[in-house]
């Protein structure tokens, strides 16, 4: 009877995921974060605009009072600076009294973009992705999907076998280092980029620390895609290869549902929409991105197979349905 491929796991992809972002938190963002968060030299004041200033809440760029107000702080910028409406800001010259703070709080603030200039232009890519690597233990998830695969489709577990145990780890491995290295190398760029435009006052430094906090936050993200991308091209790898050596080389598309989650075009897919048997070495062309995919190989894609022996490929055929052809081949006259 036909064989329902197994399903992917979230918890596949969540340990990769979790070890991610720590990863990319340990070499990139710990040390940044540390650089922001250090004080420097601190103004004992109760003055709310004194404090204001010493913490970059508040600068004076030479003409303006700029940055978070609130009643108290605008309370006591109304005794030294007049509101400037279109400028929507205060505006007039330091007293005495404020301007050794203000001096202070510039040079804190350039102390800090130094130190972050020096840890970032110090980034050593190669060491970074050899040690990411080294730190990510891929082994539970390779050894939990190839087992299940194998289970699910009713074959004596590859894993089971040393040699092949050592050749799916270091594929699974060699997929997420990719992948790792890639995002190195454009953390690095953005990290730059990023000091950069604080140096030369395109970034505000104001909202430096986050800022940081921002591009933290983007690299979760790009953890996050990294360990579902390339585990669910992992999983369908896995599960493609297991059930040809099992005999099953074709398979009916099963979209999840036919909600508004399932992509329209997947749903069209569906064998039992289309009527047609797709071919595991020669995948239909997918409409999303012009690229041709088995079930769940694109991203995101929650569709599955259910594959078929010859003898099941035969009935089928006999019922109506059609093999569908891919790229590789075309239709015998």
């Amino acid at each position: 009877m036909p064989v329902a491929a197994p399903q992917l796991k979230d918890s596949y992809w969540q340990l990769i995921e979790d070890q991610l972002i720590q990863q990319f938190y340990d070499k990139f963002f710990k040390q940044l974060f540390a650089i922001v968060n250090t004080p420097l030299e601190k103004i004992n004041s109760k003055n709310d605009l004194i404090a204001a200033i010493n913490s970059g809440r508040i600068v004076w760029n030479g003409k303006y009072y700029r940055g978070q107000l609130n009643s108290r702080i605008s309370a006591e910028l109304r005794k030294i600076a007049a509101w400037d409406r279109r400028a929507k800001a205060f505006r007039g010259a330091p007293p005495t009294w404020l301007l050794g703070q203000i001096t202070i709080a510039a040079s804190n603030s350039d102390k800090m973009l130094a130190a972050l200039t020096r840890a970032v232009r110090e980034l050593d890519i190669p060491k970074i992705v050899d040690e990411i690597a080294d730190n990510i233990d891929y082994i539970p998830t390779a050894r939990n999907i190839s087992t299940d695969v194998s289970e699910g489709l009713g074959i004596v577990p590859e894993y089971n076998s040393d040699l092949v145990r050592q050749r799916i780890n270091k594929d699974f491995a060699t997929r997420i280092d990719r992948s790792i290295k890639n995002f190195s190398e454009n953390q690095t760029t953005r990290l730059r980029n990023l000091v950069e435009k604080m140096a030369t006052g395109s970034l505000d430094r104001r909202h430096l620390r986050q800022t940081i906090q921002d591009e933290f936050n983007v690299s979760k993200t790009r953890a996050k895609f990294i360990a579902r991308q390339e585990t669910n091209l992992f999983f369908s790898e896995q599960r493609d290869a297991q059930a040809q050596k099992s005999g099953r080389k074709y398979y009916l598309w099963k979209a999840t549902d036919f909600s508004d989650r399932t992509r329209a075009f997947h749903k069209a897919l569906d064998s039992r929409a289309s009527h047609q048997i797709y071919d595991i070495t020669n995948p239909p062309l997918d409409t999303i991105d012009g690229q041709h995919h088995n079930p769940g190989t694109n991203y995101n894609c929650r569709c599955s197979a259910i594959f078929l022996n010859d003898g099941e490929v035969e009935e089928y055929l006999k019922r109506g349905y059609k093999i569908a052809f891919g790229p590789k081949t075309t239709p015998k006259k």
